[in-house]
Formats: C-alpha cells, sequence, structure tokens
C-alpha cells in the first residue's frame, strides 16, 4: 500500500504517480472499466494540485490508497501544503446544470470524481489540504 508516499508536483512525476496508483487498483479491481474510472478520477485530482497547489513553485504531494477489507472500500487521499482550497465547495454550482453543454469551463474533474466515488472528504490539517475520496467495491 501506498502511504503518504512523497512526489514532486509537477507534471513531470505524473505518469509516476499514476503507475505506483494503477498498481494499487489492480491489486483490489479486476474489472477493466472500473479500474480506469479510477485511475481517471486520480487523475483529475493530481492534476487538479499540481495545477493549482502551488503557483510559481513545485511543492510536494502526497499520496495515500488503503483497502479497508472489513467493508470492502478502497480510500485515496491527497496531501499537499498549497494554497488551502476545498475542491468539494465547487460542486454546488455543477449539480444544478443538467447538462454536459451547460457546464461552465473548469470544475468538470470534480463533478466527475464526486460521481464516480462514492465518497469524497476535504480536510485542512496541520496545514495541509487533504483530500480523500473512496470507491466501495462490493
Amino acid at each position: 500500500m501506498l502511504q503518504m508516499q512523497k512526489y514532486p508536483a509537477n507534471l513531470t512525476s505524473l505518469p509516476t504517480m499514476l503507475n505506483d496508483i494503477r498498481n494499487e487498483i489492480n491489486l483490489f479491481v479486476h474489472d477493466a472499466k472500473q479500474q480506469r474510472r479510477l485511475e481517471l478520477c486520480t487523475e483529475e485530482i493530481l492534476v487538479n494540485i499540481i495545477e493549482y497547489a502551488y503557483p510559481n513553485t513545485v511543492g510536494a504531494l502526497y499520496i495515500s490508497v488503503e483497502y479497508i477489507m472489513e467493508i470492502k472500500q478502497l480510500r485515496f487521499t491527497f496531501y499537499d501544503e498549497g494554497i488551502p482550497y476545498n475542491p468539494l465547495l465547487e460542486l454546488s454550482e455543477h449539480n444544478k446544470i443538467t447538462s454536459l453543454e451547460e457546464q461552465p469551463i473548469g470544475g468538470l474533474g470534480i463533478f466527475l470524481y464526486t460521481t464516480i466515488m462514492d465518497g469524497a472528504e476535504y480536510k485542512y490539517i496541520n496545514n495541509k489540504n487533504q483530500l480523500t475520496v473512496w470507491k466501495n467495491l462490493n
């Protein structure tokens, strides 16, 4: 399991981060469509952190992946020390829109991963953004 694995928060590190996450997903999810959906969600989260958390500098991004056997749940937690930002606050505007054509530019990644995943939670703790998303694997 990935436990607070540290990466540079830049696009050059994105393939490594995605590969590490993919390896974790593949341990627990055997359906190719479900694997790709989870990868897409985590990629959206990573790109948003890389692009917005550290303007004009490269910071660190930490990733944890945990499987909770008792409830068959796969959890992904992303930490950064960048600008405090709760992406879940963006959902209220997107939830009011009924078609893709009506969606405003930006924020679709947030809408995507909160729709595909079974839950999402944001916290700001010890000067760190912490975004956790999870998928129930019943």
